[in-house]
């Protein structure tokens, strides 16, 4: 008796999943049929820049967040916060009773060799920082300044007499 494989335990086994009737099926270890893998589909190549890169380029991109140190001494707070390429007209520094809030944002200029009509393809160099800090709350946000030296902008805020927390003696 010689092996055929499409029997099993002597009794014909249907072959629907193979396409070429004239060769047997293919036979896993347990007797049943192998299945034949699906080769994906390939999406066409579109020519130039594809249209989710051309889409992504139209789309502003989030904003980056820029690195900041806050440094704390008895009369002041002072916040360093990296800003390298936005100049101080660029650069929007707001406080509140207890955070400070940085924002730069840059437009297409003419320095940087873009001009209106001409298409960014890759930028690694942010457009937009944003950046929240949480400062004490006995600060005087009225009385903060800022500078811009180097790609770094300096805000100082002074702390706020009246609401320093004071120790109370007792007795």
């Amino acid at each position: 008796m010689s092996y055929d494989p499409r029997l099993v335990n002597d009794a014909p086994r249907a072959a629907a999943t193979w396409s070429a009737p004239e060769q047997a099926a293919p036979v896993g270890a347990a007797g049943m049929p192998r299945q034949q893998p699906q080769m994906p589909q390939q999406q066409p190549v579109q020519d130039g820049a594809s249209q989710r890169q051309a889409a992504t380029i139209d789309q502003q991109p989030p904003a980056a967040t820029p690195n900041v140190d806050v440094i704390e001494s008895e009369a002041e707070v002072v916040v360093m916060i990296e800003v390298p390429g936005f100049s101080k007209d660029e650069i929007t520094v707001q406080a509140d009773a207890s955070n400070l809030y940085v924002t730069a944002e840059r437009s297409n200029d003419p320095q940087m060799g873009i001009e209106g009509d001409d298409n960014v393809l890759l930028r690694e160099c942010p457009d937009r920082l944003e950046r929240a800090i949480t400062l004490p709350n006995y600060i005087d946000p009225g009385e903060a300044t800022a500078e811009h030296v180097d790609g770094v902008c300096h805000v100082t805020v002074p702390k706020d007499e009246a609401e320093r927390q004071h120790e109370i003696a007792f007795q």
